[in-house]
């Protein structure tokens, strides 16, 4: 499990599409109002959308891996 990366100080543009992570790792990410999902990062949308002046309820803005990444055999 590693720490969790924030969107937008961890992000180079943390106003678009992030991507921290290949997609079939398994995150858990939060958004503005702490509230925390477990599952594939494909399963999650990853853009930012500004709606009436306030951070839309399915921004992520924290997401950490739970799963180490799979190593080759060699």
């Amino acid at each position: 499990m590693t720490k969790f990366l924030r969107r937008f100080r961890d992000a180079s543009f943390p106003y678009s599409g992030w991507h921290p992570f290949p997609p079939n790792a398994v995150v858990q990410v939060k958004n503005a109002y702490g509230q925390s999902k477990i599952g594939l990062v494909k399963e999650f949308w990853w853009g930012y959308q500004q709606e009436l002046g306030r951070l839309d309820e399915g921004v992520i803005t924290q997401a950490r891996r739970l799963d180490k990444p799979k190593r080759k055999a060699t």
